[in-house]
């Protein structure tokens, strides 16, 4: 019983992570594609459709920068 309630923990908190990493993507991704429109630029490449990676999302921030830096 002691480990159904652990492997019941990490289930919720690993999905709490999924839905957070999804929600971030989902406003990174409306602030490339704002970018990227206004500088004719191409989108990161991270897969869609898969919960990304810590380093995915900050590979996407970090374009982000450079767009609004280009963009001044």
């Amino acid at each position: 019983m002691q480990c159904a309630h652990k492997l019941g923990e990490q289930v919720e908190e690993l999905s709490g992570m999924r839905n957070d990493r999804l929600r971030q993507l989902e406003k990174l991704r409306t602030d490339e594609e704002r970018l990227c429109e206004m500088l004719s630029a191409m989108p990161c490449d991270v897969s869609a459709g898969r919960v990304p990676s810590t380093h995915q999302l900050a590979q996407i921030q970090e374009h982000i920068l450079r767009l609004e830096r280009e963009k001044v």
